[in-house]
């Protein structure tokens, strides 16, 4: 009894039929994993916005963008530090010594990050985005990186105009192109009754891809100056590389987060952070009033830096974005 088998060319066809399959399948994969990893960080910024309103609650503010001691450099804690109770982390959050903050001593010149290494150092998963890699900032010391940044300027620098500040006058001087004020900053204590613009209407936080791990680059790091904020000063994931400062910070990952010599800032407070995703075609934003949306990288600058102000008066729909 002669057995039939398949031919070569029925093989070959079967063969071409389950890769043109799973060619199909793959992309729709990828979306599912992509759906799920953008959901996952909607909810780590829901999560952020319910902390803010409940620090509100018991503070009838919202948390500062850092306190310290007007020349900063003492006692600087920030708001990754002050809403960690309201995350779900009291636990953690105990363990921070506001005396010290990120400092060994309370005096001047401490070296960084000792005292208080168990919360600086720690891997907050409700700071992480699943599509960024997170880690660490290494300057000797150990800070944990998050792709959550609190909007500090709707069309300037870090530092706004006239905070109390003496750090560095320069910085809140005339460099900083700013006209308008954001909902968080050095040394403000700002709350609902500041946003005149309505809650609803104002970024209070957005994402940001972090720098790489084991590095220098200060972005995105959760409890350093630069790294707790961005601006609206271009739009999301702008093409215009992040201007960095010192040039031996500035490392290159992925193209959304490139930084060149070209755009390095010229001072630590000239750092210009865009806010930035890997979700294609825009950032999740967190609004002062704690729902999250998604603007898109297509949304005018105008409209952009009028959701960040906090009082300029600017009607802005919701369909705008």
């Amino acid at each position: 009894m002669r057995r039939r088998a398949f031919t070569l060319i029925e093989l070959l066809v079967v063969i071409s039929i389950i890769a043109v399959l799973i060619a199909l399948l793959l992309p729709a994969v990828q979306a599912a994993r992509e759906a799920a990893r953008r959901s996952q960080c909607v909810n780590n910024l829901k999560q952020i916005g319910l902390a803010f309103h409940n620090y509100h609650s018991t503070n009838d503010c919202f948390p500062p963008g850092e306190m310290a001691a007007t020349n900063i450099s003492t006692n600087r804690t920030f708001w990754t530090c002050f809403i960690l109770p309201y995350l779900e982390l009291g636990t953690l959050g105990n363990s921070y010594n506001f005396d010290y903050s990120v400092n060994t001593s309370a005096g001047a010149g401490g070296s960084y990050g000792v005292v208080n290494s168990t919360v600086t150092s720690a891997t907050i998963k409700t700071y992480l985005c699943p599509d960024d890699v997170g880690g660490q900032m290494n300057r000797g010391y150990l800070w944990s990186r998050s792709n959550y940044v609190a909007a500090y300027s709707p069309d300037g620098l870090m530092v706004e105009k006239n905070v109390p500040f003496t750090y560095e006058t320069s910085c809140n001087g005339a460099i900083n192109p700013a006209t308008r004020q954001a909902l968080s900053n050095y040394n403000v204590v700002r709350g609902l009754r500041n946003i005149l613009d309505g809650s609803s209407n104002t970024v209070a936080a957005a994402e940001c891809i972090t720098g790489p791990d084991n590095t220098n680059d200060a972005r995105g790091v959760a409890w350093y100056d630069w790294g707790v904020q961005y601006t609206h000063h271009r739009p999301p994931n702008t093409s215009i590389p992040d201007a960095v400062w010192p040039n031996t910070y500035c490392v290159s990952t992925k193209y959304k987060a490139a930084c060149t010599a070209g755009t390095v800032a010229q001072n630590w407070c000239q750092q210009d952070y865009a806010a930035r995703s890997y979700h294609p075609g825009g950032v999740n934003t967190m609004m002062a009033d704690g729902s999250v949306r998604f603007a898109k990288d297509s949304i005018s600058l105008i409209i952009w830096q009028a959701i960040a102000s906090i009082n300029a008066g600017e009607v802005v729909s919701s369909d705008s974005y």
